[in-house]
């Protein structure tokens, strides 16, 4: 049955012919985004009638269905079009590209009209079409109010419409942007055409219309049309290019590849499970896409096996292809078919797929491939197959390993497979996920085998390979560069902060002698120490002529060395691929000892390349080579600034080197008190007051056998700022193209300005959330600071509104500001200083809102690096009591204690009163309040 409609319904009866459009969305006035999530379904219908309810619309998803046998995306087979540019040279084949994670649009002010079109290449009958919106929660007003239509072929052309739909054409609608996004069409009776083309219906078009991340087409096919290579099993067997991924060949993605490394062996071959007996029709291979290297797919011999005990039996079906050096080429569509009539006398079946180089002398870089794919019927019976297995991790002590395993059921149902993870072979209770989190990671762990078996009903269990953790002893390590790294934002901990991704080198311009060094904090001794070069490919001369060094510890200082070995000093370098890894072994120097607490990689140019020494991370594996634990910080705690009435909040960072990190415990201290419950690396205050700028927070650590640690004391500051790192909100979105997030108008720098889009609404406004009524003395606004449209901030209203349940609430206080033709100007040092008499009203709130008031609103309007709103907090005095024994504890915050001897009497203070104060039972009866 189809659930009921509810809320906004166009058209009549569901499943009749005609189109319905549902939208399921809540307003929240208060996000950046306008939106939370929502499904957008479009369903067959009679009419073009509508029904609305006034208040907001609710959730609902509709979906009509069917009686066919198996629908197929068919989209990535098609070839994508954009009428105009698109934006920073987005590639319009991700529009059908199989993957949500790529997003396109348009360029700023595209012409109208303005629209995408995909050429399926045939006639398809088309059951559904879905449309993912972007999916990261950014922009949703980019995808509305456009027509969906399939359309015959007019000379390799889009033509005669043959079937259409306008979607979310209303003022407030759009398709969402969150993760889960999409707007589902189901067209109605199946309709027959070659284009599928999506139009915008807005005229002018607005900047970055139709923002769309994948669109799926899916025609019904019968069981035979089927592609069974789909999430097959790959296994390869010799090393990919940059450590790719077997599975890009079986993912569905067109713009995924891979290929073999640098010289592979002969005889280099990719093998797909099927998972069970498949008669096929056709097997296409496709070629890189994107135009590049069309010869590296050449000469090559494609076999169907059947299953021999879990491997391939002997070869049942075979063909060579492009035997003649040819090849099909890399452009879009660019792929080679096989059919049965290639080999007419052999069964065109198997469980296995074969693809492998038939040259003597495989060349670099041989069977570039984007994806294989395989159609027919399924002749066998239910099974599973791992299709990813889970990967080696390596984690610092302490630190949580996650592993996954990627799982297919072939020809049965998945909501059926069942999983257990074994750590050595003993099962992990409760670890009955495709995915699994360690516990903190003890020394002990080290070299541990985590694998994952696989069940099904009627089918024998199925375990994934073992994955190696290994224990990494150089994380959290101390490190030092000897001459500056090239960007002021780096840090040389960033080499052994467990970061493959996150690139640091020197400087353009480097003295002779420029070096790394690590200190372990312990002597190690060795099995392996991994050098982690740039993973995305730019860039490998950076990283050669190195000379790698182990040193023994020189009172803290580095001191000798005891083995060291010479890299990359012949012209070659380290490569800076992904994956790509250094691995520094024993034997490099037969003679020195593999040992030592430091680690140094030095340059050893006499004229230093610039930008050397490019790594992302090093790595150790050993064991220590003895002695007692070593606690200490790698992070202490820091002054926190905050303002009256708020917390402040401090944190820790703690090593201990050969030990285990969960065994170190925790104990914060207020001017040498300890604070109860605050046991865990990181504190909050309870409101604060002016008395807590004198008195310093320090940490304890504590490990089992060693004298406690404190930590450096951390002080409260004040800076009288109650805006800053507030939450704030933005009810227009932000020009896309700066990456901005609305909180960088209350993060302390001045330096970074944002403003609206190119197309803003009316209305458009800041909000900041200032979490306490500030009894406000001034509020400075900064515009952009280097000078550059000081027209982008001007006729505004700035006012202080009440707090309406965490939502903005009635205004208190309000000015009109810049409202003559000036502006707020854009040099440095320019801020727009406000004060009460700029306004009416009591000066005072708990939210700030700045607004324009110009209709039509400007492009790029709302141009602020910084708001701060300097007061005190209107804080409430509260007594809080507790009884201990035969006294009374009270404790308060802000205000004066006062007692009496009855409710009625004379009030008067407690002469040296402070929180907490403790009064006798055992005296006469007393009242005691606080006043402020």
């Amino acid at each position: 049955m189809l659930p009921e409609v509810s809320d906004l319904t166009i058209g009549g009866p569901v499943c009749s012919g005609g189109v319905s459009l549902h939208v399921s969305e809540s307003f929240n006035p208060h996000s950046s985004q306008g939106f939370a999530p929502r499904v957008v379904s479009v369903l067959p219908m009679k009419t073009h009638s509508i029904i609305r309810k006034a208040t907001r619309l609710l959730s609902t998803v509709l979906l009509c269905t069917s009686a066919y046998a198996d629908l197929r995306n068919v989209a990535p087979d098609g070839v994508a079009y954009t009428s105009g540019p698109l934006y920073n040279g987005m590639n319009i084949q991700s529009l059908i590209d199989n993957d949500r994670d790529t997003i396109l649009h348009a360029d700023a002010a595209p012409a109208a009209p303005f629209f995408y079109s995909v050429d399926l290449g045939r006639d398809v009958t088309v059951q559904s079409i879905k449309i993912f919106p972007r999916q990261d929660g950014c922009c949703p007003e980019r995808l509305r109010n456009f027509r969906i239509s399939i359309n015959q072929d007019d000379n390799g052309a889009a033509g005669t419409e043959v079937w259409g739909a306008d979607l979310l054409t209303g003022a407030t609608e759009n398709a969402g942007s969150v993760l889960g996004s999409v707007v589902a069409i189901q067209v109605p009776a199946g309709q027959t055409g070659r284009w599928i083309k999506i139009l915008s219906l807005e005229d002018p078009v607005p900047s970055y219309s139709l923002q769309i991340s994948d669109m799926e087409i899916y025609e019904e096919v019968p069981p035979d049309q089927i592609n069974r290579a789909l999430n097959a099993a790959v296994t390869v067997n010799g090393p990919l290019f940059g450590g790719g991924n077997p599975g890009n060949l079986v993912d569905g993605k067109h713009h995924t590849l891979i290929h073999g490394d640098v010289a592979p062996a002969a005889g280099f071959a990719y093998t797909l499970n099927l998972g069970t007996l498949a008669s096929l029709n056709r097997i296409r291979i496709w070629a890189r896409q994107d135009g590049c290297c069309p010869d590296r797919l050449s000469n090559y011999r494609v076999t169907l096996h059947p299953d021999d005990n879990g491997a391939p039996g002997a070869a049942k079906w075979t063909a060579d292809l492009h035997t003649d050096a040819s090849n099909p080429g890399s452009a879009i569509g660019s792929f080679d078919e096989l059919l049965a009539s290639a080999d007419p006398g052999a069964p065109f079946e198997g469980q296995y797929l074969r693809i492998e180089s038939l040259d003597a002398v495989v060349p670099d870089y041989a069977l570039q491939i984007s994806e294989v794919e395989a159609f027919g019927t399924l002749l066998g019976g239910a099974n599973i197959l791992i299709s990813s297995q889970p990967k080696d991790a390596a984690v610092g002590p302490g630190q949580s390993a996650t592993f996954s395993v990627g799982v297919s059921v072939v020809n049965g149902d998945a909501s059926k497979a069942a999983f257990q993870w074994e750590r050595n072979g003993v099962k992990i209770d409760g670890a009955k996920g495709s995915t699994l989190s360690t516990p903190p990671i003890l020394l002990a762990d080290d070299k541990a085998k985590y694998r994952c078996v696989v069940s099904y009903p009627g089918i024998p269990d199925l375990a994934s390979d073992d994955a190696i953790l290994r224990v990494d002893l150089a994380y959290h390590a101390q490190a030092y560069s000897n001459r500056p790294l090239w960007s002021t934002g780096w840090s040389i901990s960033q080499l052994v902060n467990g970061d493959r991704s996150d690139t640091i080198h020197g400087d353009q311009t480097i003295e002779p002698g420029f070096s790394y060094q690590i200190d372990l904090g312990s002597a190690v001794k060795l099995e392996e120490l991994d050098l982690f070069p740039r993973q995305d490919g730019c860039c490998p001369e950076r990283l050669k002529n190195i000379r790698v060094s182990l040193h023994s510890d020189n009172g803290g200082q580095i001191g000798d060395p005891v083995w060291s070995a010479d890299l990359y000093t012949d012209g070659s370098n380290a490569g800076s691929g992904a994956g790509k890894i250094v691995r520094v072994m024993a034997d490099l120097d037969a003679v020195g000892k593999f040992e030592g607490q430091w680690i140094q990689i030095l340059n050893i140019e006499d004229s230093v390349t610039p930008y050397a020494l490019q790594m992302t991370e090093v790595e150790v594996y050993g064991t220590f080579a003895g002695g007692v634990p070593i606690l200490s910080y790698v992070e202490q705690p820091k002054d926190a600034s905050s303002v009256p009435g708020r917390v402040a909040r401090f944190g820790v960072v703690a090593k201990v080197v050969n030990g285990d990190p969960p065994k170190i415990t925790y104990q914060w201290t207020r001017d040498g008190v300890v604070i109860p419950g605050a046991n865990t690396n990181s504190y909050t205050t309870p409101p604060l007051t002016v008395a807590d700028t004198t008195v310093p927070y320090r940490c304890v650590i504590s490990y089992p056998g060693l004298a406690d640690l404190p930590s450096e004391a951390a002080h409260v500051t004040f800076d009288g700022n109650y805006a800053k790192g507030q939450p704030a909100f933005s009810n227009r979105p932000l020009w896309g193209p700066g990456g901005w997030n609305i909180s960088q108008i209350v993060d302390g720098d001045r330096s970074v300005a944002v403003h609206g889009d190119a197309t803003i609404d009316a209305g458009f406004a800041y909000t900041v959330d200032l979490g306490l009524d500030v009894a406000v003395d001034h509020i400075d606004i900064y515009p952009r600071q280097n000078v550059c449209c000081p027209e982008r901030l001007a006729n505004i209203h700035v006012s202080l509104h009440a707090d309406g349940g965490g939502t903005i609430g009635d205004e208190i206080w309000g000015a009109d500001l810049l409202t003559d033709g000036s502006n707020a100007g854009s040099g440095p040092g320019t801020v727009v200083n406000v004060h009460a008499e700029d306004g009416a009203g009591p000066f005072h709130g708990n939210w700030i809102r700045i607004s324009a008031l110009d209709d039509p609103v400007k492009s790029y309007f709302l141009q602020v690096a910084e708001v701060e709103v300097f007061g005190a907090a209107v804080v409430r005095p509260q007594l809080v009591f507790e009884r201990k024994l035969q006294l009374l504890e009270l404790r308060w915050t802000v205000g004066v204690l006062e007692t009496a001897a009855t409710l009625g009497g004379a009030w008067s203070p407690v002469l040296g009163a402070q929180s907490p104060y403790q009064a006798a039972l055992d005296q006469p009866g007393r009242y005691f309040r606080l006043s402020q």
